[in-house]
């Protein structure tokens, strides 16, 4: 009666998650086993086939051109890039609920939480992340918002 019990219920229900899993992370190569969290953010898009799922942890910045964003994240210890067909006002709805993301200029979007150190004075600041060596610029106006965050 066990053998039928386990054949009927616990094995498909164990292969079902194992292939909802397994093409659920296969469109998000963000997927990292150890740092998985329930709190998985989605990125939308233009086609929602392209939606993006990943944990807003690993998300270090957005920069934005035009009608695209390029989401720059941890994956493996390394940074990725993923480029998407949407707006950056799009990507700050999606992450409106994330208190570690702030808006630093009109095309970028920074994790505070991933930022090394600012430098600069009023007229021209940037800020520089952990294993970045790329400067992002900050706006004049959101300069001091942002070091009232971080500080």
């Amino acid at each position: 009666m066990l053998y039928f019990v386990m054949l009927t219920g616990v094995l498909p229900t164990a292969i079902l998650i194992t292939f909802i899993k397994e093409i659920h992370f296969k469109r998000n190569d963000s997927f990292d086993e150890k740092n998985f969290k329930s709190d998985l953010v989605e990125i939308s898009t233009e086609n929602t086939k392209d939606n993006f799922i990943i944990n807003p942890n690993n998300i270090c910045y957005v920069s934005s051109l035009d009608n695209y964003v390029s989401i720059h994240y941890l994956s493996n210890e390394k940074i990725v890039k993923k480029i998407l067909r949407t707006t950056l006002k799009s990507v700050c709805d999606d992450l409106k609920n994330e208190k570690s993301f702030y808006r630093i200029h009109k095309s970028y979007i920074v994790n505070i939480e991933k930022i090394d150190f600012v430098k600069g004075n009023a007229l021209k600041s940037v800020c520089f992340l952990k294993d970045i060596e790329i400067p992002i610029p900050i706006s004049r106006d959101k300069r001091p918002e942002l070091l009232k965050a971080i500080y």
